[in-house]
């Protein structure tokens, strides 16, 4: 149409005019329009721009000087004038106030939230990317291009997102220069609204017209028959070509008339198709009955064919047709049943049967991939909400399972084969079929077949299967790559359960000994998402891990997880026992960490479980799959830069300890374990030193399993010494080890003091010859009355309990021990021949009594490195004044001191019982003091109103020729000094008396020189006698006594403070006690000769210092058990 031609003309030129520069927009600049009269000249094909014409018109007329317009090929009838358009009609603005206009800055803001959703999409695809390989612990790759696979993808991600918003904000940027000029704009939409409108109404028009012209078909009238009327007219009756209709009904059968034809249907049919008809296999199960041949195939279909003819060779036709499985298509539609029946019988007429049955087999096999399709998306919206992907290709059907799981991915594939077997050749032609194909993790799954029940279709239970089989294969994966990294000693208890049906079934258990909790495993049947439990901050670590990629070997997560399970447990047991943790910070790098614990530790803790181990020995606890081990470690401290210090490990010794759950007294036991492995350890160290042999054993392992304990966990060393080794010049001081062939150490444990002191208790075990230690073994095996430290049995067992500084070297305490086991041997036989009775006989402690007509008792214990004596009754034992003495006498015998110590005593008790009976004499006026300078050596003075006088009492012994009876003799001789004289007279008056007193048969004499000799016997009536003539002498004054007290000082009676090392201790006017031998080899001297018991002679003694020893040991707050032996 002319009009139509000028629309388009003007359009087209109009898009020029549209189209802004970039200037334009941004100087706001408006260009000019033509309107519609300033376009006339364009609107003619055969003319120019400036009016002049140059062809015809469009409508033929002959070009005037003047334009002529034009509309509808008619002219208006002005030839030299334009006339003026008439007023065009109204548009439609609706749209203006409509909900589809939306103000410019709300597309702007939505533009701004969908960039910014975009870009946190990307982000996260971009962190779920998998890093590269190359890249560092923090995902830092070193290299400045990265020309990874990983790295690549991530770039085009970003890329992709940078140009999609690019171009959306480019639109949104030419919409804002449309918005400029949103007047003119406008009219253009309410143009292109018009626009619109009528291109509807033209095509509402057209559909009108042809619907009219479809439904004025069926009222055509349709030709006349003329040949039809002429045969019946001719014939009078109707043609036989002609169609009937269905405008008179047939005649109803009656009911034997239609039994009669339904059996005939019946003969026929089975007569072609027992005679005629080449069954396909899968059509050989059938039945025949009311006229019609059932087929049925199992699973699929049933189909009903009847034929209309006898002649063998007519075609079946479709009667019924149902379906043999759920969900079954229903066929009340007509539509689908015309299709199916149409199809059917077509395949029917071209193929008979066996196309019959390709076509509804076929057809069966499809339906049901789609009705699995079907389901998926079903499940899609329910129970696999956005874990599912279905993508169809032709008849083959994936569906992903597991959309989030990170790596590759796992589909299940259902489509339909030609059913021939690779390699095998069949006269039966083969039929297609059902083909189920499962990937994992982009892998076909050969192994292990899915069940499809394609009679009853359901795409849950299948992918429960599938999932299932998956599930238990991840958690079975799990478990194999742990154990490989457990390695062949491998503590971890992994159960697995595993399903066909459900992945909630399936779970794994792992556990290591001294959980009591497992660590369980589980896959989320529709996310496909490993989940741990019990939850911590650790599990969900290993949970991360095991989700950021399942194909990834990320069985140290599990085994960090595992161990810390451990340590976690531990910690809260060692904190409630009072362990200290050590702060792992102040250990410097540990290069030879795995040298000393193994290859495979995961974790590690080292405790400070008591004080009495000091800083350079730890208690450390290993975890590994391996098991919970227990180490007793040796630290140093080393002095870094700006002052601070740092820890190494220099040494790790093993504990063989076995643990299943913990408490406090099982770490009780392990620290008592710990201690016996420093304490031997300390031991070896000194015996490795020296070069003494010696055995170190374990005779069982400490065990914490359950019900079962196994407390008898003991490392036990043995020492060699023999005669051989004594010859070596440095084991000389060991001499006592060799007392026989082996020597048995066991640790008992510390013994925790009141005042501090940490010391260790052993049990120290030997077994001696017959000859060795007899007296001690006569008496511990004959009385009960004995220490717990010491024990021996009749076949020779000997016992002892040590005592030492625990962390310190004890093996001289060993041989101490050894040498004081011989001293109670010579003590026992010595009080034996002394008349002394021992009470008690330990190590630490040595009870006796003495005494004759009256009892005594003394007590000898160890205190530090000295032996302290306590004498009872305290009032009247008379050897109370002198028990500091005594003590020096027991501390300096160097061989035998418990002989040196009762013949000391028993020499002096009948002079000190004497001196107490002339001190109750003299008691009123106290005119008599005796002062004890040495065990042998006393002063005895008398004061005014007597004459004051001081005697010099020394007692002497002597062995008489061919016995062993010793004899004690008494000297009393004055105190003479250098410028100190006596009276003439009471000089005289004492000469006198020494040469007429006494004789050999009263046991006492004088030397005639104003001294006195006496036995035993004649001991008390010498000094009884003197003591008389002292009586006698009276009317004196003290001057000579003071003088000889200024000249010489008597020793207190009172106990001096003595030092820790009593070899210290001076004494000038000490004697040194006789032993055994020397009492058979002295001659007798002669009776007025005095006996060498002078200072000039005395030889000093001095007792071995002892090493580490503190004091106060016997007072333990342990209870101390009597040693027995079996």
């Amino acid at each position: 149409m002319p009009g139509r031609l000028m629309m388009n003309q003007q359009g087209a030129v109009g898009p020029q005019d549209l189209k802004k520069d970039r200037s334009q927009a941004q100087t706001g600049n408006v260009s000019q329009k033509r309107d519609l009269a300033q376009m006339q000249g364009a609107a003619h094909t055969n003319g120019n721009t400036n009016g002049v014409l140059s062809g015809s018109l469009p409508n033929g007329l002959p070009a005037k000087n003047e334009p002529l317009p034009t509309y509808n090929g008619h002219s208006n009838g002005a030839g030299t004038s334009m006339s003026r358009p008439s007023t065009p009609p109204p548009l439609d603005q609706s749209w203006r106030t409509s909900e589809n206009n939306k103000p410019f800055g709300v597309l702007l803001a939505r533009l701004a939230q969908q960039c910014f959703g975009d870009l946190n999409a990307t982000l996260n695809k971009m962190n779920d990317m998998p890093p590269p390989q190359s890249a560092a612990s923090n995902g830092v790759v070193p290299q400045t291009f990265d020309p990874s696979k990983e790295s690549l993808a991530r770039k085009k991600a970003l890329m992709d997102f940078a140009s999609d918003q690019r171009d959306r904000f480019t639109k949104a940027l030419i919409l804002s220069d449309f918005a400029r000029s949103e007047h003119d704009m406008a009219k253009l939409v309410d143009l292109k609204a018009w626009f619109d409108s009528q291109i509807a109404s033209q095509d509402n028009a057209m559909r009108f017209i042809g619907i009219t012209k479809h439904d004025v078909a069926r009222a055509k009238m349709p030709n006349p028959n003329i040949e039809g009327a002429m045969e019946l007219l001719a014939n009078g009756k109707a043609p036989s070509k002609w169609p009937d209709l269905g405008y008179i009904p047939p005649p109803k059968l009656t009911a034997k008339q239609l039994a009669s034809t339904l059996q005939d249907m019946n003969v026929i049919i089975a007569t072609r198709l027992n005679l005629h008809e080449d069954l396909p296999h899968y059509f050989r199960d059938f039945s025949i009955a009311n006229g019609r041949a059932t087929f049925r195939v199992p699973g699929e279909f049933e189909v009903d064919l009847s034929v209309a003819d006898e002649e063998p060779s007519s075609q079946f036709y479709l009667i019924d047709l149902r379906f043999s499985f759920t969900p079954a298509p229903a066929l009340t539609d007509d539509l689908l049943r015309n299709a199916l029946e149409a199809h059917t019988n077509e395949a029917l007429s071209s193929k008979g049967l066996l196309g019959c049955y390709d076509f509804l087999h076929n057809f069966v096999l499809t339906h049901k991939i789609n009705v699995l399709k079907s389901q998926s998306v079903q499940l899609f919206r329910e129970k696999w909400f956005d874990c599912l992907v279905t993508e169809t290709q032709r008849r083959v059907l994936a569906i992903q399972y597991w959309k989030d799981q990170a790596g590759k991915k796992s589909w299940i594939e259902f489509g339909i084969s030609t059913g021939k077997s690779r390699g095998k050749h069949s006269r039966r032609r083969p039929t297609s079929q059902h083909s189920v194909r499962w990937f994992r993790q982009g892998q076909e799954v050969h192994d292990q077949a899915i069940f499809v029940d394609w009679d009853d279709l359901d795409l849950d239970v299948i992918l429960s299967q599938v999932t299932a089989k998956h599930a238990s294969w991840s958690l079975s994966t799990i478990s194999d790559r742990l154990q490989a990294l457990a390695g062949p000693r491998s503590q971890v208890r992994a159960q697995l359960s595993t399903s066909n049906s459900s992945a909630d079934e399936c779970n794994l258990t792992l556990s290591l000994p001294g959980l009591r909790n497992p660590i369980a495993v589980n896959i989320e049947p529709v996310t496909g998402l490993a989940t741990i439990s019990p939850s911590s901050r650790d599990a969900a670590t290993a949970q991360r891990n095991l989700n950021r990629d399942p194909s990834t070997d990320n069985s140290a997560s599990i085994a960090q997880l595992l161990c810390r399970a451990v340590q976690d447990k531990v910690r809260r047991v060692a904190a409630s026992a009072r362990w200290q943790l050590v702060d792992p910070r102040g250990f410097g790098p540990q290069p030879n960490f795995r040298a000393l614990f193994g290859q495979d530790i995961v974790r590690h803790d080292i405790f400070a479980c008591n004080e009495a181990w000091g800083e350079n020995w730890s208690l450390c606890t290993t975890y590994s799959l391996a098991g919970q081990k227990w180490w007793v470690v040796q630290t140093n401290s080393r002095l870094v830069e700006e002052g601070r210090i740092i820890k190494s490990i220099v040494d790790a010794r093993p504990l063989d300890v076995t643990t299943s759950a913990l408490s406090r007294a099982d770490l009780s036991r392990i620290q008592t374990m710990g201690e016996a492995e420093v304490s031997f350890a300390v031991l070896v160290q000194e015996l490795g030193a020296n070069k003494i042999p010696y055995h170190l054993e374990r005779l069982s392992s400490l065990t914490f399993d359950g019900d079962r304990r196994d407390e008898s966990a003991t490392t036990v060393v043995y020492i060699r010494m023999s005669q051989q080794d004594l010859k070596k010049p440095e084991l000389a001081p060991y001499k006592p080890l060799a007392i026989t062939e082996w020597i048995r150490i066991v640790y008992e444990g510390l013994l925790d003091d009141n005042d501090g002191s940490e010391e260790s208790r052993h049990d120290i075990r030997l077994t001696l010859e017959s000859s060795q230690l007899k007296h001690l073994k006569d008496y511990l095996t004959t009385t009960q009355s004995r220490n717990g430290d010491v024990a021996m049995n009749a076949s020779g067992g000997l016992a002892l309990s040590l005592r030492a500084q625990f962390g310190q070297s004890y093996i001289k305490e060993i041989a101490r021990l050894l040498k004081r086991c011989r001293d109670l041997d010579s003590a026992l036989s010595a009080a034996r021949h002394l008349q002394y009775t021992c009470t008690a006989v330990g190590l630490s402690k040595l009870a006796f009594t003495y005494g004759t007509s009256q009892q005594y008792n003394g007590v000898l214990s160890k205190k530090g490195g000295s032996t302290e004596l306590k004498l009872g009754p305290s009032s009247s034992n008379p050897h109370q004044r002198i028990r500091t003495h005594l003590e020096e006498v027991y501390n300096r015998a160097a061989d035998n001191p418990f002989f040196s110590l009762t013949f000391a005593m028993s020499a002096s008790q009948p002079f000190l019982e004497a001196i107490s009976e002339l001190e109750l004499k003299h008691s009123a006026q106290r005119t008599l003091t005796l002062h004890s300078h040495h065990v042998f050596s006393y002063s005895l003075v008398y004061h005014a109103p007597l004459a004051p006088c001081r005697f010099k009492i020394v007692i002497h012994w002597n062995n008489q020729p061919n016995t062993r009876n010793k004899t004690v003799s008494y000297t009393v001789t004055v105190w003479n000094r250098d410028g100190i004289k006596l009276p003439t007279d009471f000089t005289t008056a004492l000469t006198d008396l020494s040469k007429d007193a006494g004789s050999p048969t009263e046991g006492w004499m004088g030397n005639n020189r104003g001294g006195f000799t006496s036995n035993a016997k004649g001991l008390r009536a010498m000094l009884q006698r003197l003591d008389d003539f002292m009586l006698s002498s009276t009317n004196g004054s003290n001057n000579a006594v003071e003088k000889l007290d200024k000249s010489e000082t008597p020793l207190p009676e009172t106990k001096p403070a003595l030092s820790r090392n009593s070899s210290q201790t001076q004494a000038p006017t000490q004697q040194k006690p006789p032993t055994p031998a020397q009492m058979r080899n002295q001659a007798r001297p002669p009776p007025n000769q005095i006996r060498p018991g002078q200072d000039s002679t005395a030889r000093q003694m001095t007792v071995p210092a002892t090493h580490g020893q503190r004091p106060n040991q016997n007072q333990g707050r342990v209870k101390k058990e009597i040693i027995e032996l079996d």
